[in-house]
């Protein structure tokens, strides 16, 4: 009997992820058994995001992250707990990913999105994901740029108090500098907080009239956003 018990947990990618018959057809399925997605940022929305695309049965995550958990991360991160306080997120995440699908493909890129791995991350993938922080403008432009050099749509999801933006920037689209220009953001060297606001609200009225009643500046208008978190060294985007 126990030898049966052990057999019927054996691991088989449609057993897992029959469930979700009804809620996608068998063809949807198969389409996010062939994909890959860059998670890019895997703290509060990106862990979670990380979590759910998993648990759906998608082929491959590649995640990257440059910060450490943190024990103030505890109230809202995925796998922030006592046993990954300073351990990389996305080294942290990647082992979360493999308990739930051992036969998941994984990335993982420590050093975050640089220069240097960007586009190895998007690759040969289906989508990336930009969860990174608000306070890193440059990072999120050069994701979104090697993307659409790629050929593949990016998603910026923004959380703001208890809502969120999220937009899709399609290959052949309006570019992310575009899109944050047209919100009222700034990409200067000064511009970072009114990139955030722009990303978060491209809602461009609500910030330019903030903007005029701050004297004009987009950048004191919207404030500073986020802050940059504990960093982790490592090497480059590993399997």
């Amino acid at each position: 009997m126990a030898n049966d018990a052990i057999s019927g947990m054996t691991f088989t990618y449609n057993r897992a992820f029959g469930r979700s018959d009804g809620l996608l057809t068998r063809a949807q399925q198969q389409t996010l058994r062939e994909s890959a997605v860059v998670v890019a940022g895997c703290g509060g929305d990106g862990g979670l995001l990380a979590e759910r695309l998993a648990r759906a049965g998608v082929a491959e995550l590649r995640l990257a992250d440059p910060e450490s958990f943190a024990i103030e991360n505890t109230n809202r991160q995925f796998a922030a707990d006592s046993e990954s306080m300073g351990r990389n997120k996305a080294e942290i995440v990647a082992a979360a990913m493999r308990a739930i699908n051992p036969e998941i493909r994984l990335r993982v890129c420590p050093e975050g999105v640089t220069a240097a791995n960007v586009a190895e991350m998007v690759g040969g993938a289906t989508i990336a994901v930009d969860e990174i922080e608000f306070s890193l403008p440059a990072v999120s432009l050069m994701l979104a740029a090697a993307a659409r050099n790629a050929g593949i749509p990016t998603i910026v999801g923004a959380n703001v108090g208890f809502g969120a933006n999220v937009f899709a920037l399609g290959p052949h689209g309006r570019t992310l500098e575009e899109h944050c220009r047209a919100s009222g953001g700034a990409l200067g060297d000064g511009g970072r907080a009114a990139f955030a606001q722009a990303r978060a609200l491209p809602a461009s009225s609500r910030l330019r009239r903030v903007a005029r009643s701050n004297g004009g500046d987009a950048g004191s208008a919207a404030g500073a956003v986020g802050k940059p978190g504990r960093r982790s060294g490592g090497g480059g985007c590993k399997p």
